[in-house]
């Protein structure tokens, strides 16, 4: 016979486990949220929600985007910059939290199912 939960057996729950969930999504969580912040910074701008990456970049800090892209030339490679950043700036803004924060989420929802069922 089934028997209602007690509200002791909600406390028996280990606080390592809740603390090893908490750090697991939190990365996740926290990039989702930057994607948000990014999406409403390219909105009070006047930009499309998939503006370009150099475009939003450029609009917060464009002293920091000059000067990546003299270090990166000057102390790594001008190929790498040419090559491979400066595309990048290209691709929207928004897929730079949004694409690692969505990956770090499924991994940690997928750990912590496969670790209740059980399965290995």
């Amino acid at each position: 016979m089934l028997e209602a939960a007690s509200p002791t057996a909600i406390t028996k729950v280990p606080i390592q486990n809740m603390k090893a969930k908490i750090l697991c999504l939190l990365p996740g969580a926290l990039l989702l949220l930057l994607t948000i912040a990014v999406v409403v910074w390219n909105s009070m701008q006047g930009f499309e929600i998939l503006a370009p990456l150099g475009q939003t970049w450029f609009s917060i800090s464009a002293g920091t985007l000059n000067g990546l892209q003299a270090g990166v030339e000057r102390y790594i490679s001008p190929e790498l910059w040419d090559s491979y950043l400066a595309p990048m700036l290209h691709w929207p803004a928004l897929w730079f939290p949004l694409v690692p924060g969505l990956i770090f989420t499924l991994i940690c929802v997928l750990f912590w199912l496969r670790k209740k069922t059980g399965l290995r």
